[in-house]
């Protein structure tokens, strides 16, 4: 901006997705693939950064930023009558989507400000504050019971082949969130090439809460 003033400044933003429906199953070679997903993953980041000169000998820089992840999953399956040793047609095959989805969103802001004064070649001062805040939500929903375990000949529980799991067994949510402050002052001394002295006091704080 002008001699006293810098500002500089970022943005990145970026997505991910992996898809696989039935139609990949039936077009593709691997007959033994039978998982489907509908994966997406968003990232974002913003941030900006100020320097600000005070004097000839003090300046001033302040970084402010927020980030975000975002994830999405969506799985299925296909399912096949195992007495067929090849790839089945569309007809000869079950569909099940969604199984369960699940999704987690994470995002991240701050700021943090740091203020330097050099009183000579010898002496110099700096202190600080900076504020962090992260938030985390997620989820799972599962969509209907599900097969986890097939128990295979000789150790299989009397009456039950399969090991089977309930949506009110499984499906839940998490809302966290964290906040840290800090804060600090020092100086240093360097009387000599030799020898550097700091002093200084640093203080810390995290407030964390889990909403289930």
């Amino acid at each position: 901006m002008n001699k006293e003033n810098k500002i500089s400044l970022l943005g990145i933003y970026s997505t991910e997705q992996h898809l696989r429906q039935p139609y990949h199953y039936f077009k593709g070679n691997d007959f033994l693939e039978l998982e489907l997903a509908n994966e997406n993953e968003d990232k974002t980041l913003l941030g900006m950064n100020w320097r600000l000169l005070t004097g000839v000998k003090g300046f001033l820089n302040t970084s402010v930023f927020y980030s975000r992840v975002k994830q999405n999953q969506t799985e299925g399956q296909i399912y096949i009558d195992p007495i067929y040793n090849r790839k089945l047609f569309e007809n000869e095959t079950s569909v099940r989507y969604p199984v369960y989805q699940c999704g987690i969103d994470e995002t991240q802001s701050g700021i943090k400000t740091d203020f330097t004064y050099n009183f000579s070649n010898m002496l110099n001062f700096s202190a600080g504050f900076s504020f962090q805040k992260m938030q985390s939500n997620s989820g799972i929903n599962l969509n209907g019971l599900d097969t986890v375990y097939v128990f295979k000949s000789g150790e299989n529980i009397p009456g039950q082949n399969f090991l089977v799991i309930s949506p009110e067994d499984l499906n839940c949510k998490f809302d966290n969130s964290r906040n840290e402050y800090s804060s600090y002052i020092e100086t240093s001394f360097s009387p000599k090439q030799e020898i550097n002295i700091n002093t200084g006091l640093r203080l810390n704080t995290t407030i964390l809460t889990i909403i289930f």
